[in-house]
């Protein structure tokens, strides 16, 4: 289970693996949420970091461990507890006037890629699916925050909490994203993809070992979504930061800079408080 939540499974993305990328030999483009059943792994357990589908396939041992869909089970244990209203896999009919189309980088500005209502599934990956809102992603971390606890409503022990903040990775394994193939060029040219170098991995999101920007403490738990939204949760300064965008491709330097200096002065003004 280790292996899956540190991405040292073996287990990868095409975009994130030249050499699955290469065996799969299929068309560029969304796959079907059912083929990460069938890929093989790219290496074996421990041997490497590869961002890739070992949290899909821990949404499936869920599953059959608690003979609920994830939708459900997360329903049950987290976001209905938690009063996050607009966090679904499939999102109820009256909250669809509030989900917001997506774009893409086109030159300068922006051209509408299409709306962002799913089509009902009944396939879940523990990996990608959930739609959300910051108003919901933030009582997530300040859940966390607080050790598992919000308002009264416990999802997690505490000590559950301190080890997603420990480091699982063995010392000559360091994060990255240097096994992508060239044509996702993100991958090797994004300042967040560059950022994360010597970093290190908890259980569930990244490990801040050094910020360049100085404000951090070692340790903040950090990570990003595909549509260039990014968090931080710095338990040690009592820090939470939320930047969301809606826009591919992935790891734009613009919003990743916008991002950055929004935490430094979130930051800035805890320090003055």
């Amino acid at each position: 289970m280790t292996h899956l939540l540190t991405h040292t499974s073996g287990f990868a993305y095409p975009f994130t693996s030249e050499k699955l990328d290469s065996y799969l030999e299929r068309p560029r483009g969304p796959a079907n949420p059912r083929e990460f059943l069938t890929w093989p792994k790219v290496f074996d357990s421990g041997e490497n970091f590869c961002y890739g589908v070992g949290i899909d396939w821990v949404g499936k041992l869920i599953e059959n461990i608690s003979g609920k869909s994830l939708e459900d089970y997360f329903r049950e244990n987290i976001t209905g507890l938690l009063g996050m209203d607009s966090t679904w896999f499939n999102p109820p009919s009256e909250i669809h006037a509030n989900i917001v189309d997506y774009h893409v980088r086109a030159g300068d500005g922006f051209e509408i890629a299409g709306p962002r209502i799913p089509e009902p599934t009944d396939f879940y990956g523990g990996g990608g699916g959930l739609m959300s809102s910051a108003k919901d992603y933030m009582k997530l971390l300040k859940c966390l925050y607080y050790g598992g606890q919000l308002e009264g409503v416990r999802i997690l022990k505490e000590d559950t909490v301190g080890t997603m903040f420990q480091d699982h990775l063995s010392e000559e394994i360091y994060i990255g994203m240097t096994e992508a193939p060239e044509e996702h060029s993100w991958s090797n040219n994004g300042e967040f993809c560059e950022s994360m170098a010597g970093d290190r991995w908890g259980l569930g999101w990244a490990l801040d070992s050094e910020d360049e920007q100085g404000c951090r403490s070692q340790g903040t738990a950090y990570w990003a979504g595909i549509f260039n939204s990014f968090f931080t949760l710095d338990r040690k300064k009592g820090i939470a930061v939320l930047y969301f965008s809606q826009f591919l491709p992935f790891d734009d330097n613009e919003a990743y800079k916008i991002y950055r200096t929004f935490e430094a002065e979130v930051y800035k003004e805890s320090i003055a408080d």
